[in-house]
């Protein structure tokens, strides 16, 4: 072989190389979209618990499977405690969850200005552990509709193999269906015809060690007969990184999300 050719040979091979190496190095790491749909899906379930048993007095649905209770049983302030106990349950809604969650009202669910504070206790679904508190205000009616600012603070999610990422939230729940049924027996229907529109920004740092923040985009519909989001869309950006867009889907109650960056986009499964 001539020194021309191999030369050539060379440079191809070369550039072969850089080439894969450059697109590996370009192909986009998922984990702040992961951790941003478990982290969606486990502080909704919890505000979806709390407004239910806040709403029902203290009295649990069949969709609980936690000794719920009230301190004092009448009036306000009063604590407000979903008891999953060291053990664990599995609720109706197929989730094995341990421990409890506290939330103090300062008064009713539907009434202006009550505020809640939640605080998950040794608490965990499915093995996700979730810490943190959380915070609902009651804001009134904005269009008609009532709305409540929830705050998450301190927010870390430990996975079953103990990775874990952090998470803060500032959003809005706009209740826009369901208002007008309240709780009956057994939980029919309580809250399972409740839909909400949320709006807001989170931000924490994800598996991977890196910053994010994210800003939702399109309102996140949460129909609460649903364990997932079923639409609505957000921006998250890792921190030197490109931004990820998660699309919750058209409507259907089904645990895929759609994630983009760039010309690529996968689907990733809500918990």
């Amino acid at each position: 072989m001539s020194f021309y050719k191999f030369l050539v040979v060379l440079i191809s091979i070369s550039l072969i190389i850089s080439c894969k190496k450059k697109e590996k190095e370009e192909a986009p790491d998922w984990a702040s979209a992961q951790d941003q749909s478990i982290g969606d899906v486990l502080w909704q379930d919890i505000y979806k618990m709390v407004d239910e048993e806040a709403q029902s007095n203290g009295v649990s649905s069949i969709r609980s499977c936690g000794n719920v209770s009230l301190n004092p049983v009448s009036g306000f302030p009063t604590t407000l405690t979903i008891d999953f106990g060291i053990a664990g349950c599995m609720g109706a809604d197929g989730r094995y969850r341990r421990g409890k969650i506290e939330a103090q009202l300062t008064g009713k669910w539907r009434d202006s200005l009550t505020v809640v504070t939640v605080n998950p206790i040794n608490y965990s679904v499915d093995g996700y552990k979730v810490e943190g508190s959380k915070r609902i205000e009651n804001k009134g009616y904005l269009n008609g509709n009532l709305t409540y600012d929830v705050t998450v603070s301190n927010g870390k999610i430990t996975l079953p193999d103990n990775t874990f990422f952090t998470w803060n939230s500032n959003i809005q729940y706009e209740w826009i269906e369901g208002e007008n049924t309240t709780f009956l027996s057994h939980g029919l229907p309580g809250v399972l015809d409740d839909v909400y529109l949320i709006k807001g920004t989170y931000s924490g740092i994800n598996r991977a060690n890196l910053n994010y923040t994210s800003i939702i985009t399109s309102p996140i519909r949460r129909e609460l007969s649903c364990k997932w989001p079923v639409s609505g869309k957000l921006n998250i950006t890792p921190q030197g990184l490109d931004t990820r867009i998660i699309d919750f889907g058209d409507g259907t109650c089904d645990n895929d999300a759609k994630v983009s960056v760039r010309t690529y986009s996968i689907i990733v499964q809500m918990r």
